[in-house]
């Protein structure tokens, strides 16, 4: 198994390498193609023409590596008809180097694959613009033909988002435009757009340097005003005209160091074209290397998460199965140690005896603070029962007569001997309907049936009215009966402030009861 996986990872690293080294010598040689335009006006193979044209396109070719980015030349007799003008526009970011690959691969792709034997041709590459034809366009701005692309990812806020961009390219017109004739007439700016989550956007317009500051600024703010139609809420966008251009993008598509190699073209495909929009089925077969790179590279991707994932399951898996084996001693002894005779568990409940029965259904706070339907009244109840009598609830048993703290107070209170149940530390000084209403209360809320328990605004109105009348209690929940178990009624009680006392007179009487206490 160990040979099997070091083999799969050395044939693993091995296509990473290529897919690699692949993609990088093909972003590197190959500039991205974006759109072309050609006329219908055609010239013949060989003419004088074609001579010029192929003079024209040595001559720009030859001076790609101007520091401008930009060059403007036309070949053959001003005064006839097979005169060329041509020029070129790199992206004022790149490098020189990288500006000649992309104008020489436009000479060659314009007149050998785009538009073979056509007078008027226009290229548009990421890195660079290609133009000739046999009408002059030195320092004319021109704002058609047009073409736009946008981003297919959608801002996490449109409007917002729209505006910071508007304002971005905007503020940076006047940069560009006033730039000195001559020289590179470019602008970048980056900015924090604070969304859903942080988001940047790094934009960039861009004149030929043969414009006025007029001109420049007048073709930028018409390519913007372009914008909402093709890109609307988008992250990305550019607009593209022969004289000048913008775009805007949530990641970096521009060197922030001329210094430094330009950046890779992103992984987005191209996105569809709006209606009205230049067609761009002549660049598909551009598209199919790209696909194939990025299908490569996936792939390869997938492969080492796949080996990564087997590989490490593996380690695992070993390691769980000695684990395994060393405590399933343990386990075994475990498991038996769980387990009881049926003989074992009818001793040590007296033969199901039901005075060790504790209750049916949920056991409420009696027991284990279990839960069930209005389990917080029965709460309740036992601590009033536990404040009056000052005895605890899971602690009382009463080993004479076998019961708990509820069927303590229950049979005093079916017996008429509630004032029994009073804490000592309190019966120096007591009232005695207080005592009394405080059981009774108790009692209701401890009650077997949850139907029968009070709700807690009627025991606000109990605790705070006399004048309401209360219900005689039921017996409450895991009441177990003593040995000396009375078979009597329960009652309710009615009496009026008296000094602590062992016997207590007690009657059915429905009257409410008042108190008065002294004005403080």
């Amino acid at each position: 198994m160990i040979t099997m996986v070091s083999i799969n990872l050395n044939v693993f690293t091995t296509l990473v390498l290529i897919g690699f080294l692949s993609l990088s010598r093909t972003s590197e040689a190959a500039p991205v193609y974006s759109n072309h335009i050609c006329n219908t006006t055609t010239f013949t193979q060989n003419s004088t023409y074609h001579s010029n044209l192929n003079l024209l396109l040595s001559s720009l070719t030859s001076n790609a590596t101007i520091d401008t980015g930009y060059y403007y030349t036309s070949t053959g007799s001003q005064d006839s008809n097979s005169v060329v003008y041509g020029a070129f526009l790199c992206r004022g970011d790149l490098t020189s180097s990288v500006c000649q690959d992309c104008v020489t691969t436009a000479a060659t792709e314009a007149v050998q694959k785009y538009c073979p034997f056509r007078k008027v041709t226009l290229l548009w590459y990421f890195e660079c613009m290609l133009r000739y034809g046999n009408v002059s366009f030195f320092r004319k701005m021109d704002e058609s033909p047009s073409v736009y692309f946008w981003n297919p990812l959608n801002a996490t806020e449109p409007k917002r988002f729209n505006q910071l961009v508007a304002e971005t390219v905007t503020g940076l017109v006047p940069v560009a435009a006033n730039a000195e004739t001559g020289a590179k007439k470019l602008a970048m700016k980056q900015e924090i757009f604070d969304g859903y989550g942080l988001e940047q956007l790094f934009s960039l317009v861009q004149c030929t340097p043969d414009l006025s500051s007029t001109d420049c600024d007048q073709c930028l703010r018409g390519a913007i005003e372009l914008l909402p139609k093709c890109c609307d809420g988008r992250k990305g966008g550019r607009v593209l005209f022969p004289s000048c251009n913008i775009r805007y993008e949530s990641y970096l598509f521009y060197n922030l160091d001329t210094s430094t190699p330009p950046p890779t073209p992103p992984p987005l495909p191209p996105p569809p074209q709006l209606p009205g929009s230049v067609p761009r089925s002549q660049g598909n077969d551009e598209q199919i290397s790209s696909w194939i790179i990025v299908a490569v590279v996936v792939s390869i991707a997938i492969l080492l998460s796949l080996v990564g994932c087997l590989f490490f399951g593996r380690r695992a898996m070993k390691k769980y199965n000695v684990i395994q084996e060393q405590d399933v001693g343990k386990e075994i002894n475990a498991v038996e140690s769980l387990q009881f005779s049926f003989g074992t568990i009818e001793a040590a409940t007296n033969k199901f005896s039901v005075h060790n029965k504790l209750g049916k259904g949920g056991f409420e706070y009696a027991i284990h603070g279990l839960f069930s339907v209005k389990s917080d009244v029965y709460s309740l109840g036992v601590l009033i029962l536990e404040i009056v009598t000052g005895k605890k609830n899971t602690n009382f048993y009463n080993s004479d007569n076998g019961e708990y703290l509820l069927s303590h107070v229950w049979r005093h209170w079916r017996d008429g001997t509630p004032l029994e149940l009073l804490d000592v530390n309190l019966r120096d000084s007591y009232s005695r309907s207080e005592v009394i209403r405080c059981i009774h209360i108790g009692l209701l809320c401890v009650q077997e049936d949850p139907d029968q328990r009070p709700k807690m605004q009627k025991i606000l109105l109990m605790l705070s009215s006399y004048s309401l009348s209360m219900p005689s209690p039921q017996k409450p929940a895991f009441f177990l009966h003593s040995r000396t178990d009375l078979n009597m009624p329960p009652m309710t009680c009615s009496s009026s402030d008296q000094p602590a006392s062992n016997s207590l007179s007690l009657s059915v009487n429905e009257a409410s009861i008042t108190e008065l206490y002294p004005r403080q």
